[in-house]
């Protein structure tokens, strides 16, 4: 989780910053965490 959190803040490859984000937010919502938002 923390790998798909640190990723999406990166600003170097936009493609993968979407992806990363994506998996994030699906991720919490299936484990039912909260969504910190960077």
């Amino acid at each position: 989780m923390q790998a798909f959190k640190k990723s999406s803040a990166l600003n170097y490859n936009w493609k993968l910053k979407e992806e990363s984000y994506y998996n994030y937010a699906k991720l919490s919502y299936e484990l039912n965490l909260p969504l910190i938002i960077l």
